[in-house]
């Protein structure tokens, strides 16, 4: 029997699928992420023989997974892979030896259901397993092209892994046996993602070789228009004289540093303002009065310091979001499809900093309410702060727990400066001298960060290194204000360091500190995709899966 021969006779029949279908398959990449249960392999051994180079290298070739499409029933459809995705097809390849490394399966003909040799086309590799195909697509099966790699392949053992990951960064996980696989097919349909495939090859002494990591996907991608990734600076900074009613302009936004994503990561924030999608109420102070009515604003401009707040409404069904019929705006927020700064807004507290309007009761009403006016549902209602000082000093406070070194290099001391920036003539620190800091200093007028290093004195930015202290970085711990930012597009990132490991870390819920997961790591040289990078204390990380980062220092970015 050949690998899919009843499947390839069908798509041979299906007018939808037809020869495109197959060469699609043929061609679908393999994919970047290499499953961190990989690690468990053990101790390699290199087998020198060209005809082992030759063998692994057809198996490889053969796995070349399948991009799955909607429409239709036969093989390589979404509906034709659900019925294949059984707990009858897919528990019998996460038991026994498939999933031990100690003492992997052989390929022989014996074992039902396993990668087997057919019989009838010695020089080809086939499987009986319905779901297996699908990572190993093609019309005769995996072809050794001789007999002597078909010897060879008859020597060797497997393991298989299978890890799955939506493509919206909610679901990353081994999959394992007893779960429920619909619950997992309904968000492949629902989010899009992918199943990876590891295999591992081993030879005749069950030694793990080296070259013998073979992966394949299957894919599926979903509707771009689903799903609103946004980012904004909920803080901006102007002076006295500054005009006010440049804050009041739907491009403010934009020009803020907003933005906003669709689901595949493409940017579509002009598409945004250029449909009227992208809404901003006037300036207020804490007590809710309008800022013209407290005498801040004259003509225009600022004429008080202070600290003003506004609202930006973010109507998103003005962008076409093409949410299922099932789908409300709710459970577009509570599946991840709909975030602001890589965080949930809120659905019940229309005074929070990020707040969706959204039917949450059942109910029938079409909006909520948000300052005593009404919101219609399906709009994004986000808060922001203006802060307003004098015409020569305006600033930005970044909390930090750490100490500064002094690194003058062509002086003895270092200058220390008052809190507008300006120097102090009579008092300065030596050169290589250590100091306590917690609070870093942007000084708008000239743009120079400075340390707090007393009371009202600081030190240049320029002049000093600046090192976490034990208190709020440690081996296992980094504790600080995290800040979440979306990549414009998902990106590749590259682990350094060939023959190594590299720990992987979590975000805690309330964004204050990144934690060592000691029990989960990365190989060196493994590819992972990437779509936020979260900051705490000058340290950066980038996410490879729901809520597991790695450091920065630690990867190349492709």
């Amino acid at each position: 029997m050949r690998l899919f021969e009843e499947e390839y006779q069908n798509m041979k029949k299906s007018s939808l699928m037809g020869a495109s279908v197959v060469a699609a398959a043929l061609l679908a990449a393999a994919p970047v992420v290499a499953p961190v249960a990989s690690l468990a392999t053990p101790a390699t051994q290199e087998v020198k023989a060209d005809t082992t180079s030759d063998t692994i290298d057809r198996i490889q070739k053969g796995a070349t997974g399948t991009t799955l499409i909607k429409e239709g029933s036969g093989v390589g459809t979404i509906s034709d892979f659900k019925d294949k995705f059984t707990n009858d097809n897919v528990a019998n390849l996460l038991q026994g030896h498939y999933v031990n490394p100690t003492d992997p399966e052989p390929i022989d003909a014996n074992p039902a259901g396993a990668l087997v040799l057919d019989s009838g086309d010695t020089n080809h590799l086939t499987t009986t397993n319905q779901f297996l195909q699908y990572f190993f697509n093609g019309t005769q099966g995996i072809d050794l092209m001789n007999s002597a790699n078909k010897t060879y392949a008859k020597s060797l053992y497997y393991t298989l892994s299978f890890n799955y990951s939506n493509a919206i960064g909610t679901n990353s996980h081994t999959i394992n046996n007893g779960e429920n696989l619909n619950q997992l097919m309904n968000d492949l349909k629902t989010n899009g993602g992918k199943i990876t495939m590891t295999m591992q090859l081993y030879d005749a002494t069950k030694k793990a070789l080296s070259n013998g990591a073979i992966t394949s996907t299957v894919s599926y991608n979903v509707n771009n228009n689903r799903a609103a990734y946004v980012s904004y600076n909920d803080s901006l900074n102007a002076k006295v004289n500054d005009s006010a009613d440049v804050f009041a302009l739907s491009n403010s936004f934009v020009n803020g540093g907003g933005k906003i994503l669709n689901y595949n990561g493409q940017d579509i924030t002009q598409a945004a303002y250029n449909a009227g999608a992208i809404n901003i109420a006037q300036l207020h102070d804490a007590n809710g009065h309008a800022s013209g009515e407290t005498g801040s604003v004259v003509n225009g401009n600022f004429v008080k310091t202070g600290i003003f707040y506004q609202r930006i409404k973010i109507d998103l069904t003005k962008l076409g979001l093409g949410l299922p019929d099932s789908v409300s705006w709710a459970d577009a927020v509570k599946n991840g499809l709909i975030t602001v700064n890589g965080q949930k807004p809120s659905l019940t507290n229309a005074d929070a900093n990020v707040f969706m309007s959204a039917r949450v009761d059942g109910g029938n009403g079409v909006s909520s309410t948000v300052d005593a006016e009404p919101v219609p549902y399906g709009t994004l209602v986000l808060k922001r702060t203006i802060n307003v000082g004098s015409t020569n000093f305006g600033t930005k406070d970044e909390k930090v727990d750490g100490i500064v070194t002094v690194h003058t290099s062509d002086v003895t001391t270092a200058p220390l400066y008052d809190e507008d920036g300006n120097v102090i003539v009579d008092r300065s620190v030596i050169n290589k001298s250590k100091w306590k800091t917690n609070l870093k200093r942007t000084v708008y007028a000239n743009g120079k960060v400075f340390y707090r290093v007393s009371t009202h004195e600081y030190i240049s930015a320029d002049q000093v290194t600046f090192e976490a202290t034990d208190t709020s970085s440690s081996a296992d711990v980094v504790k600080g204000d995290v800040v979440v930012t979306p990549l414009p597009s998902r990106k590749v990132i590259k682990v350094n360091n060939a023959g190594t490991i590299t720990d992987l870390w979590n975000k805690s819920d309330d964004n204050k500190s990144m934690t060592r997961n000691p029990d989960r790591h990365v190989p060196g040289e493994s590819s992972w995709q990437t779509d936020q990078t979260a900051t705490v204390n000058g340290i950066t990380y980038y996410r490879v899966s729901t809520n597991e980062w790695i450091n920065a220092k630690f990867v190349t970015l492709q």
